[in-house]
């Protein structure tokens, strides 16, 4: 793949080359009208009829007949035709790779200014901030997913097992039921909705391939895992420092150990600060006891707590976490609100 990009690059500097400054000047009226027939006409046309039977909404047709692909190959052999043109003795043969090169052009900028402003005017951009992809099925995924979700956030939870989503289900979350790095997944799910990814398996070499697989895409800061403790034993137990997310939850417990608390009568409690009550006070009243799952700012954006990262919480934001049973309503600002523990499926 980065080859792919690195020789895709290369054409378009070889085709810059190639053209000189007399041969763009040389274009006329003519070929700035085959451009706009091209971009307004014919690729257009081309999109409706190749999308004809599909799922695709007249506005993403108009979107897609707009940012089309620009054609590599016709640019990449455009000089090769013009020289064998040109060797021929047809006069306009030397046009093609100047006329190729107006085209790039055009579409680049064209495209690349009117893009957002396009999308936005056919309500295609994501209207929310970016969710949260859980891996995962069990309470503490239904719990977070829960939280997620009243922030009126994307969520989604994927598990092999059905079972497992049950409790998601009942809870009318959306899920996956599949293998999330599968291809069939990539086809099934959007994935551009989700900017986190929380891998919460009971199995941590599992987590670590997830976060792995996903780092490239969602970003390796923004994927995280239950539990990750390959930093302890010898070094033959360890999984490599570059593999893997960042650890969720300061003290890294087990998932085991997360849904045994949730058992015992720990709950999900969520918590407004103001400017009388402070994160600080917040740490004063409640000790070290609740963990901290993460930090909902204002306007959606989501920051999970690590194992190494010190919270960061300002008045107006939103504390997500788990603790020892129903918090009382003495607190002057805590917006509290708690998932009694629901049996295993």
């Amino acid at each position: 793949e980065t080859m792919t990009v690195l020789l895709v690059s290369g054409v378009f500097v070889v085709l810059t080359a190639s053209v000189t400054a007399e041969q763009m000047l040389s274009l006329g009226w003519r070929d700035i009208a085959f451009v706009a027939v091209l971009l307004f006409a014919v690729r257009p046309l081309t999109i409706a009829l190749s999308s004809l039977g599909t799922e695709l909404t007249l506005k993403e047709k108009l979107l897609i007949g707009w940012i089309a692909p620009r054609g590599v190959v016709a640019v990449a052999v455009s000089g090769l035709f013009a020289t064998a043109l040109s060797t021929l003795g047809i006069e306009d043969g030397a046009r093609l790779a100047p006329l190729a090169f107006l085209i790039v052009l055009s579409t680049v900028v064209l495209h690349g200014f009117s893009i957002g402003p396009l999308s936005r005017a056919l309500g295609l951009t994501m209207k929310s901030p970016p969710g949260v992809l859980i891996v995962g099925g069990g309470r503490f995924a239904r719990g977070l997913a829960e939280r997620i979700q009243e922030l009126e956030l994307p969520v989604m939870i994927a598990d092999r097992n059905w079972n497992r989503l049950r409790l998601a289900r009942e809870a009318r979350i959306p899920v996956y039921y599949g293998e999330i790095l599968s291809e069939a997944a990539e086809h099934h799910v959007d994935f551009a909705r989700f900017g986190h990814l929380v891998a919460a398996t009971d199995n941590d070499a599992y987590n670590a391939l997830v976060c792995t697989d996903f780092g490239p895409e969602i970003g390796r800061s923004n994927c995280y895992q239950i539990g990750r403790t390959d930093h302890q034993g010898p070094d033959r137990a360890r999984i490599s420092f570059t593999l893997g997310g960042r650890t969720l939850v300061d003290g890294a417990p087990s998932l085991d150990e997360l849904e045994a608390r949730l058992s015992s009568g720990w709950t999900f409690q969520k918590t407004r600060l103001t400017e009388e009550y402070t994160y600080q006070r917040f740490r004063e009243e409640r000790g070290d006891t609740p963990l901290v799952l993460f930090v909902a700012k204002p306007g959606g954006r989501l920051v999970f707590a690590t194992a190494k990262g010190e919270i960061k919480a300002d008045p107006g934001d939103t504390i997500v976490a788990i603790g020892p049973g129903r918090l009382g309503g003495e607190a002057p600002a805590p917006e509290d609100a708690s998932i009694p523990a629901a049996p295993l499926p």
